[in-house]
Formats: C-alpha cells, sequence, structure tokens
C-alpha cells in the first residue's frame, strides 16, 4: 500500500517538474516570438493607424473657433493672469479683433479655448481639417514670444514658439496631420495661448482662429486669386505699364544717345568712399533696344566707367526687356551716385585707367581665373570646387607657390552618419556662365559622394570673381535627392514611403595653404568684432535668431546675441576672411576654425 502511494507521489512530482518545464518552455518560446513579431506588430498597428486616420470624414466648410465678430464669443475663452476684449479699430481682418493682455505673472499668463471644447464636439474634433490658422498683430517695439500649447483629453500636449515682430501681422498655420504624432486632434481639449514668466503688461492682438479643411487650404495655395496673393488696401503696387515707360523726351540728347538714369547709393553707414562692384536690373521699353553692343555707363561727368551688361528677358518682338547691368565705381559717404545707361552712338570703353579686367584662361584639365589681385584654379571632372586660391601679397603681378592661402576647397554633407563630399565626384560640369570684364561667374554642378562613390544629392556652385576686388563670392544650390516626411505633402496620407532622410549637417570646408601661420581669429557678436587666439581650436553656433552658443579658449559660453557671419584669421603676412550672408537671419548655422588641421569650415546647416 505505501509502494503504491509512493509510485503515485512520484508519478505526480515528476507531472509537475514536467508541466513547470513545459511552461517555462511556452513562455520562452512564446517570448522570442513575441520578439521576432514586435516590430512587424508595430508596424502593423503603425500602417492600420494611418489607414484609419486617412478614411476619416474630411469637411468641406472652414469652421471658426473664433473671429470675434460679436462680443458673445468673449465667453468662449479662459483666462490666467490675462484678460480678453473685442477692439473694432481695423487692425486686422471684419470688424472685430481679440484684445489680449497678459499681466506680470510667475509661471503661465495664458489665454485660451477649453471649457468651450467641452460644450462644442465638432470644435474638439480637428481631424477633418488640414490646417489650424489664426492671425496675431504685435503692437510693441520689440519683437516678443508667445507659447502655443494645444492639448487633448487624454493629458497629451504640443507646444510651439510663436516669435512676432514689432508692428506687424502674421498668420500662422498649424499642419493638424502632424499633431498626430504627440495627440490625438479628434479629441482636442485645450487651444491655449500663453507667455511664460511675464514681467509686464503686454498687449497683442488675435483673430481668425478657424479651422481650414483640406480641399479650401489647396485651393489657396494654388491660386494667384486668394486674398493673401492679391494686394491689400491702400498697398503700394507696380503699373508695368508706367514701369517699362520710356521718356524719350527726357532721355534723348542732343548727341543722338539715350541717356537712361541709374541711381546707386550707399546704405552701409561707412565713413569713407567705397570703390566695389555694383550690379542691377534696368527696365526696358518694348521695341526701342535689340542689342547690347551699343550700351556704355557713364558717371554724371560723363566719364566712362568699367562695366558689363547681361540680358535676362526679351519682349516678344526680341527686343530687349530687362538688362543685369554690372559696374564698378565708388560710392560716396552715405550720399547717392548717379550714373547713365548711354544707348546708340556709344565708344568703346576705355579701361586702361582701371584696375585689370577679370581674365579667365581655359587649361586642358580645368580654368584659371585672375583679376589680378587674388587668382584662383579650378579644376574639370573633379567636385572639388577651387583647388587653388592665391592672393598677391607682394602685388608683383606674380602668383608663386608661398601665395596660395587656401586649396582643396569643397563642399560636404552627412547624411545617416556617412560623410559625403564634392571632392569625391570625378565627373562634374563645368563651364562659364558670365564673362566679362567687370565680372566672371563659374558654374560647377555635381554630385555628393563618400570614398566608395555612393551618391547623395547634388550640388550647384557658381563662383563670382570681380575687378579689382580681394574677393571672391560663392552661391550654393543644394538638390535633395531624398525622401520627405510622409505629412509634408497631403497625398501622402495612408501610404507608406521610406524612412524620412534627414541632411545632418552641410557646409563648406577651407584648409588654409601650406606654411601660413595664424596669429588671431576674429569674429563679430553683436556688432562688435572679438578677438581670439588663432592657437586654440574655436566654434560658433546660431542656434536661432536670439542665441548663440561659443567655444573658445576650450570653454563653452551661450547666451543671447548675434553673429552677421563675419570671420577673419590674421597672420604675419596675410589675413583670410569670410562673410555668410544672412547668418544669423537663416539660423541654424556654425562657424568653425580646427588650429591643428589649419582648417576653416562654415556649416550652412548644422
Amino acid at each position: 500500500m505505501v509502494g503504491k502511494m509512493r509510485k503515485k507521489f512520484g508519478r505526480a512530482v515528476v507531472y509537475m517538474i514536467v508541466g513547470f518545464m513545459s511552461g517555462i518552455l511556452f513562455c520562452a518560446v512564446a517570448y522570442t516570438g513575441y520578439r521576432k513579431a514586435k516590430p512587424f506588430i508595430i508596424k502593423v498597428k503603425h500602417k492600420l493607424k494611418e489607414r484609419w486616420i486617412a478614411n476619416l470624414p474630411k469637411a468641406k466648410r472652414v469652421l471658426i473657433l473664433s473671429d470675434f465678430e460679436d462680443g458673445r464669443q468673449i465667453k468662449r475663452w479662459d483666462t490666467s493672469g490675462a484678460k480678453v476684449g473685442i477692439v473694432h479699430e481695423k487692425i486686422m481682418e471684419g470688424k472685430g479683433a481679440g484684445e489680449l493682455v497678459f499681466y506680470p505673472n510667475k509661471g503661465a499668463a495664458a489665454v485660451k479655448l477649453e471649457d468651450f471644447f467641452e460644450k462644442n464636439r465638432k470644435a474638439a474634433n480637428w481631424s477633418a481639417y488640414e490646417v489650424l490658422v489664426f492671425d496675431l498683430y504685435n503692437p510693441n517695439k520689440t519683437k516678443e514670444r508667445i507659447i502655443l500649447q494645444i492639448k487633448d483629453n487624454k493629458g497629451n500636449r504640443v507646444k510651439r514658439n510663436l516669435y512676432l515682430n514689432p508692428g506687424k501681422k502674421q498668420r500662422f498655420e498649424i499642419d493638424i496631420a502632424g499633431l498626430w504624432s504627440a495627440l490625438y486632434p479628434n479629441q482636442i481639449a485645450q487651444f491655449n495661448l500663453f507667455l511664460w514668466n511675464n514681467s509686464k503688461v503686454k498687449k497683442f492682438y488675435l483673430d481668425n482662429v478657424k479651422l481650414v479643411p483640406e480641399a479650401v487650404a489647396q485651393a489657396e495655395k494654388r491660386s494667384i486669386f486668394a486674398s493673401s496673393s492679391l494686394p491689400q488696401k491702400g498697398e503700394n503696387t507696380y503699373a508695368l505699364g508706367d514701369y517699362f515707360a520710356f521718356n524719350s523726351e527726357e532721355w534723348e540728347r542732343e548727341d543722338g544717345n539715350w541717356w537712361i538714369p541709374l541711381s546707386l547709393k550707399n546704405y552701409l553707414g561707412s565713413e569713407r568712399e567705397i570703390d566695389g562692384v555694383w550690379r542691377g536690373g534696368v527696365p526696358l521699353p518694348r521695341g526701342k533696344i535689340y542689342n547690347t553692343d551699343k550700351f556704355k555707363v557713364v558717371d554724371s561727368e560723363g566719364r566712362n566707367l568699367p562695366f558689363q551688361t547681361k540680358v535676362l528677358a526679351w519682349w516678344p518682338d526680341k527686343s530687349l526687356k530687362w538688362v543685369l547691368v554690372t559696374v564698378r565705381c565708388s560710392l560716396p559717404v552715405n550720399g547717392r551716385k548717379d550714373l547713365f545707361l548711354v544707348y546708340g552712338k556709344a565708344t568703346k570703353a576705355n579701361f586702361s585707367s582701371v584696375p585689370v579686367i577679370v581674365r579667365v584662361k581655359e587649361k586642358n584639365d580645368g580654368l584659371l581665373i585672375s583679376n589680378g589681385i587674388i587668382q584662383a584654379y579650378i579644376p574639370k571632372g573633379k567636385g572639388t570646387l577651387i583647388e587653388k586660391l592665391w592672393w598677391d601679397g607682394n602685388k608683383d603681378g606674380e602668383f608663386s607657390a608661398q601665395e596660395i592661402v587656401a586649396h582643396d576647397i569643397n563642399t560636404e554633407l552627412e547624411y545617416n552618419k556617412k560623410q559625403y563630399n564634392s571632392a569625391n565626384e570625378e565627373n562634374s560640369s563645368l563651364r562659364i556662365e558670365e564673362q566679362g570684364p567687370v565680372s566672371v561667374c563659374i558654374r560647377k554642378e555635381g554630385w555628393f559622394m563618400t570614398p566608395h562613390r555612393k551618391k547623395y544629392c547634388k550640388f550647384i556652385v557658381r563662383i563670382y570673381f570681380y575687378m579689382g576686388e580681394p574677393y571672391l563670392r560663392i552661391k550654393h544650390t543644394l538638390i535633395y535627392t531624398g525622401y520627405p516626411e510622409n505629412r509634408y505633402h497631403y497625398l501622402y496620407k495612408g501610404k507608406r514611403l521610406p524612412k524620412n532622410e534627414t541632411i545632418e549637417q552641410f557646409g563648406i570646408e577651407v584648409p588654409l595653404g601650406e606654411g601660413i601661420q595664424m596669429g588671431k581669429f576674429y569674429y563679430d557678436l553683436n556688432k562688435n568684432i572679438v578677438p581670439v587666439m588663432a592657437k586654440d581650436n574655436f566654434e560658433l553656433f546660431q542656434r536661432d535668431d536670439r542665441y548663440v552658443s561659443i567655444m573658445q579658449n576650450g570653454q563653452w559660453m551661450e547666451g543671447k546675441g548675434v553673429c552677421e557671419g563675419v570671420v577673419v584669421l590674421q597672420g604675419e603676412k596675410v589675413s583670410l576672411g569670410a562673410k555668410v550672408k544672412e547668418f544669423w537671419q537663416q539660423y541654424p548655422k556654425r562657424i568653425e576654425y580646427d588650429n591643428e588641421k589649419k582648417v576653416l569650415r562654415i556649416d550652412f546647416w548644422p
């Protein structure tokens, strides 16, 4: 009897152990299967969500959340540390606009739609619309920031910084499809405009808070007759008939030539005359001028000036409609220079008393461009922008190896943590796009490539050389060949695309010439020139239009400030500088100097 009980007990223990082990094995197999299937499950969920979003009903009409046309709309708004009113002056559009007054407050002083969404389910469902639109006007004398917060009824939220320029009305558009990654646009609980830690009373005006459906948004973007495209009341407009009118009585002189007046104005605020090369477009009347052979440019005393012209447009009868005029002359201090574009019995301009003209010498393997002060060699085929750059420091008219200030200037970008460099291109195109005595433009086009010849994005670079100037200008066009984000085009909604291919870094690299020793590095900050010892590495990062980060002497500094994009490396015998147009306005931008490698790098997109 005892033996039988022991056998039964032993079997039960074995069964328990087997069951326990089977359970463990099952859990392990199930977990392994889940881990392998998890990406697929997530992908399916994401796909189903995209399909669901794409198939949501679409609105056909604009839904006004608040346009302040009557006093009852004030009740829609909730406030905290602020006040909402209605004004009827012509500040915005329609009969009225919302006046937002924010009082000093620690934390948030807010004006928001909140109870309104609880009582109005239709207004709380934004999924049927393409964009949220509203207008803000800043009457203050300084640039101000308002924070926008959108929240759903599950507590998810999105915040955006809205920067308001002084004395201007600005329209803001929020892409509703882009909100799905952070909250549920079909369950909106709050539209909130607030100031954080406000220190004084501030006033703003708000109007036209509305939800715009896809059909209306696309029609407005396509139509040139949309209200945003038409002239506003009181706005100055050009009458093309008058703009291209030809004043033959006033412009025709006794010598039989037409003297078309031109005017140059010095806006730079310099304390001395400025010698330079200037250019601008000149409109011409229909049926009057058919070629540029009989042009010349003279000053107010009739003296010939070095110039060149380029036709930008023709009339249907093949007469010239628009001409680009490039001229070298001096501008008076804070004054105006009157010139004339003379057409008729014009004699050839005499350039004997002016700086050396820009010359281009074609070689089998590249182009050699010189204006007597600087000289550059641009190779054919190879994607290097400038292989060698000379500066005639001793002014002997010769360019020696010791006068090479920079070499192998290239443009490069970084994508997916891989470097793509123009120098790796071997079949770039090179041609002279514009050539004259005053200015030469060289155009180079090719692909950014890895050392293994993998392509990503194209570049088009135009390099300008000018008469008598110790500098050149580089204009860069980046042709993006990757995939954009889904949300940037309404036709992509619900469709599966490759992952967004974001460029991580894009700029130009300038290695200094061999043997050049730089002593100081100068940069501008808040309209002041700041010196730095060039023995240390340097980096300046313009994060936005108010804040800048600087690394010098091995330490990082951050604070309010703007840089105009001017840098100068000063050595014993030579100085090398660079200027980036609209550096802080078109943020982000970066300037780097590596003292060990003797390389100056400027990033247009860090």
